[in-house]
């Protein structure tokens, strides 16, 4: 296997790891039994969703020049 292809490979299981996580801590947040309360998450912004879309692309941006330093 080359080494881009498991670069690749490492990246797409770290990328729905991460996802796997963030959307179970924000279920998670919602998910406590509360009597007579209506259990639906919470609504995102709009504005919200691209923040953590730059957020996301920064941190990736951020691990390729640590991999361009190594």
């Amino acid at each position: 296997m080359s080494h881009r292809t498991r670069g690749i490979l490492i990246g797409a299981l770290a990328g729905a790891l991460f996802g796997a996580l963030i959307a179970w801590i924000y279920t998670s947040s919602q998910s406590e039994e509360t009597p007579g309360k209506d259990h639906t998450l919470p609504q995102i912004a709009p504005a919200d969703w691209i923040r953590l879309g730059i957020a996301m692309l920064n941190v990736a941006r951020q691990i390729g020049d640590l991999v361009k330093r190594a």
